[in-house]
């Protein structure tokens, strides 16, 4: 810390994130840095840096997506919602990372590279659990499509609903498919 900026330095006392920085977040798992400063509007804009002091990105991200979680009450044995402010970098498994950019979604890898770089309304990952998930995308019409690990668009957008735990979609016809880990539609 120097005059109340934020910066990294590596083992060897090498400045590799220059203090000039007014929070830092590390990616629980990967070599990536979400680094942030104050705009005019005194919001907090984030960029990325891969451990390798490169500055990855422009200050674009921003933080703030408002989630619920379930908490469950010891005392009581109930369930209730809270809501929960996710923080760049909080929503990624072992390839890629989801961000905030101007309130819409991006994924970029965990060296600091774009894999979805249009924004889109909301993106999630079709199975969180796997390190390649495809992608569950959400455009501006409320209308999904699924993409690869890669990004690439693995359909149009054809689908108005999805659920994760049954592995359906709905298609705008009303038509009712499976979806398999690679976001292609699979013949029951």
């Amino acid at each position: 810390s120097k005059n109340n900026k934020w910066g990294i330095v590596d083992a060897k006392n090498k400045l590799i994130i220059p203090t000039e920085h007014d929070t830092i977040y590390k990616h629980a798992e990967a070599d990536l840095f979400f680094v942030g400063k104050a705009q005019a509007d005194k919001r907090i804009k984030y960029a990325l840096y891969n451990g390798k002091d490169k500055l990855c990105t422009d200050f674009i991200f921003n933080s703030g997506v408002m989630e619920t979680v379930i908490m469950f009450d010891m005392e009581t044995f109930e369930e209730y919602e809270v809501p929960a402010v996710r923080f760049p970098g909080d929503i990624s498994n072992d390839n890629s990372v989801i961000l905030l950019q101007n309130d819409k979604f991006v994924v970029y890898n965990l060296n600091g590279q774009p894999i979805i770089a249009t924004p889109y309304q909301k993106i999630r990952y079709l199975t969180p659990d796997i390190a390649n998930s495809a992608f569950v995308v959400t455009n501006d019409k409320a209308q999904i499509a699924f993409f690869a690990p890669d990004g690439k668009p693995v359909s149009e957008f054809i689908y108005n609903f999805f659920d994760v735990n049954t592995s359906s979609a709905v298609k705008l016809d009303g038509t009712s498919v499976k979806i398999n880990e690679k976001g292609q539609e699979v013949k029951e």
